[in-house]
């Protein structure tokens, strides 16, 4: 999870202000796909055949261009000085993209 900031998403995304009812419940479905995607992440590496092969090292290595992008977007998307829900969203879809 650290090799994708998912602690750090997590960690900003406590500080949107939710304005409204259905704005928590944009930023909670959010979280649990980012959630979804990091399970997906760890399956594809706990069912990689050969178990040297079966770490994020490995993993990350093998998808090496992906990974930088992904990394590149969320040091763009963390560093500024207000996390919001826009941010969240597209936080988690770049994240998606990794297991697509």
């Amino acid at each position: 999870a650290s090799g994708l900031s998912i602690e750090r998403l997590f960690a900003q995304s406590s500080e949107i202000v939710a304005n409204e009812y259905y704005d928590r419940l944009a930023i909670n479905r959010t979280l649990d796909g980012i959630v979804q995607t990091h399970r997906s992440i760890a399956l594809e590496i706990m069912s990689a055949k050969s178990t040297d092969d079966r770490n994020w090292q490995s993993w990350a290595k093998q998808n090496a261009q992906s990974v930088t992008r992904v990394n590149s977007t969320m040091d763009d998307l963390l560093k500024g000085l207000e996390f919001n829900l826009a941010k969240l969203a597209v936080a988690a879809s770049q994240l998606n993209d990794l297991t697509s």
